[in-house]
């Protein structure tokens, strides 16, 4: 049990064979082990050690968003870090919604027939996802990444359309021209962006906030991608209870369907 204690990460690298040899006990001693602490076996040992270890670690806060791990980093302090910032993330980004705001973004959102999504290709895989989700229950949502295709969604939108505008920074492809078209075009803007002043703070009608502790330095956008993926979700649940048995009862007939339809191609 020292061992373990003193060099949890040497154990969890070790067979039974190796580690009885260490410690200079038998397999019978090592299985009375884990008896006493109640797990089946060395393999189960291993993970109740991983899951004590990550959690000690994750415990600790993680000050650095641009790079949660460095490389003398252990595995465990990489997963611990990462669960750490993503723990973090989803806090600071659920604590900074506006609850007053909130009912009428999402009664914008029912009223409107179509759903326009203006983001760049960082974030473009979770704007995917959303469209999917809300497709999934009838609402028509549309993604533009490309300069060409914003410009022209923007220019033809009008007050029958909610624009959705994703950009950390401000740096959205020309973001104060197509917010300032869109608006202009009586189109309502969500604005999701950070926190951070930039070109079109507090530009949308409604603002919805990303973490904001990344900058140019960043390995990877661990947490502003976690955040934007969380605000999305938020949308799509707060739209969903609006109907919510109409739109479940939407989601199992076209699972349904899909089942069907892909059951006659086999």
């Amino acid at each position: 049990m020292d061992f373990i204690i003193e060099d949890p990460n040497q154990f969890l690298g070790m067979t039974t064979e190796e580690i009885c040899e260490h410690c200079y006990v038998s397999k019978s001693t090592i299985h009375r082990l884990c008896k006493k602490l109640d797990v089946e076996g060395v393999k189960e040992l291993k993970v109740l050690v991983t899951m004590s270890m990550i959690d000690r670690v994750a415990h600790q806060s993680v000050h650095n968003f641009n790079q949660p791990f460095v490389q003398s980093d252990s595995n465990f302090d990489v997963i611990a870090n990462l669960r750490s910032l993503y723990e973090q993330t989803v806090i600071l980004t659920s604590s900074s919604i506006e609850m007053d705001k909130l009912d009428k973004m999402i009664l914008a959102i029912n009223k409107a027939a179509s759903i326009d999504i203006y983001v760049n290709s960082t974030y473009e895989p979770m704007a995917h996802l959303f469209r999917n989700q809300m497709m999934d229950i009838g609402k028509m949502v549309h993604v533009f990444s490309d300069g060409h295709e914003q410009f022209a969604s923007a220019h033809s939108s009008n007050d029958t359309h909610v624009a959705i505008a994703i950009t950390y920074d401000g740096s959205l492809d020309f973001s104060y021209d197509l917010i300032t078209m869109l608006k202009r075009n009586r189109t309502e803007v969500i604005l999701i962006s950070s926190m951070q002043n930039h070109g079109v703070s507090h530009m949308g009608t409604y603002n919805l906030y990303l973490t904001s502790k990344e900058d140019e330095k960043m390995l990877s956008p661990f947490s502003s991608k976690l955040s934007l993926m969380y605000v999305l979700d938020m949308i799509y649940g707060q739209y969903f209870k609006l109907n919510y048995d109409q739109n479940y009862q939407f989601v199992l007939k076209k699972r349904q369907k899909y089942q069907n339809f892909f059951a006659k191609k086999t």
